[in-house]
């Protein structure tokens, strides 16, 4: 049978019939189905062709269709005649073909928001690199969270990578800035994820605004208590390897013997990633590793936070990365079976265990 919309019968006649009829049969739901599927009988008996464009039962069958619920909120499917028949709400979904009237109570779909339905747009990653690293240790992440469909902006901490500050001049504070400056880049909350030494940039980040923080996320990373600093918790890992190789400069500032930097940092490492470590190793600023912080339970204590374990590690031992989770409790945990860098190391597994904490 045609659609409504090509019936070939009187619309001001059929219009009337139906207002009068509806008129009548308002007082319950059954009643007004079986009104509608009579009227649309009549309409389906119908012998006298008619070229007005339906406007007029658009309209004089609207404003009273809309004063019961299952026909003012009906949405508006292409139906055929029989299916029309079938149940009030369909029928009230072909009474509104006409484009001349919107009917009553239906959502607004214009461009300015997402209509119903549309995906759940992903999340926004700060990836924050830790201690004789930079950017550039997350290159191979990085393309694995936006094939997820997320967004990722990488900090470049000060005196690191690229960046042309001196190591000796820098501050816990002066990475947590360069934290807080990519998020307000972001113009979203986002979820701080952090290797090593990047830990403790991430918790003041979040206790500095934690409103604009959705999660933090550690990769072998310190993961501090109120008052500790870094040097605090190295000093309890009696199975890291890495005070074993630190030279100091006598400036302020240590570096690691060049050739332990891949024992220390990726002993699963291919060679080129050994070479790629030694050749992108800086000296490392003794002052933020000194820093206590300070976190408070309504800021800091309020986010929810993840830790990625790795298991062969011997920089931030699996023994100290246990401690750090008893003594501050997150929301989830993951081991993944590598040394200390696993985003150079095994990169689908680090992103895989991320985005099960926050898919």
């Amino acid at each position: 049978m045609p659609s409504i919309d090509r019936w070939p019968y009187p619309r001001p006649l059929v219009a009337l019939m139906l207002r009068d009829m509806t008129r009548t049969a308002l007082d319950t739901t059954a009643r007004l189905t079986l009104t509608l599927s009579a009227a649309l009988s009549l309409l389906a008996c119908g012998s006298d062709p008619s070229t007005d464009d339906g406007a007029a039962a658009s309209e004089d069958t609207g404003p009273e269709s809309s004063s019961s619920d299952d026909v003012s909120d009906a949405p508006e499917p292409s139906t055929t005649a029989a299916e029309s028949s079938s149940s009030s709400s369909s029928s009230s979904g072909a009474d509104s073909g006409s484009d001349d009237e919107p009917t009553t109570g239906e959502p607004d779909t214009t461009d300015d928001g997402p209509t119903t339905g549309e995906p759940v747009e992903g999340h926004c990653f700060v990836l924050v690199h830790g201690a004789w690293m930079g950017a550039w240790s997350w290159e191979r992440v990085t393309p694995l969270l936006e094939a997820a469909g997320h967004e990722v902006r990488v900090v470049e901490l000060p005196a690191h990578g690229d960046d042309s500050a001196e190591p000796a001049a820098t501050t816990l504070d002066g990475y947590r800035d360069a934290v807080l400056a990519t998020m307000a880049d972001a113009g979203e909350p986002v979820v701080l994820v952090a290797h090593s030494m990047g830990g403790m940039v991430i918790s003041a980040a979040g206790q500095a605004d934690p409103q604009n923080v959705e999660a933090l996320v550690y990769v072998a990373g310190y993961l501090p208590l109120d008052g500790q600093s870094l040097l605090d918790l190295a000093f309890m890992d009696a199975g890291s390897i890495l005070g074993e190789h630190l030279i100091d400069h006598g400036d302020g500032t240590a570096s690691i013997e060049t050739d332990f930097i891949g024992e220390v940092f990726c002993a699963d490492c291919t060679d080129e990633d050994v070479t790629l470590l030694q050749d992108r190793h800086r000296p490392e600023g003794f002052a933020p590793l000194a820093t206590p912080i300070t976190l408070t339970d309504d800021a800091f204590g309020s986010l929810p936070r993840f830790y990625v374990h790795t298991a062969q590690d011997v920089a931030v031992s699996p023994l100290l990365q246990d401690q750090m989770v008893s003594a501050s409790p997150v929301d989830g945990e993951a081991t993944i079976d590598t040394a200390h860098s696993p985003m150079l190391s095994d990169p689908e597994a680090l992103a895989a265990e991320i985005l099960t904490f926050v898919p």
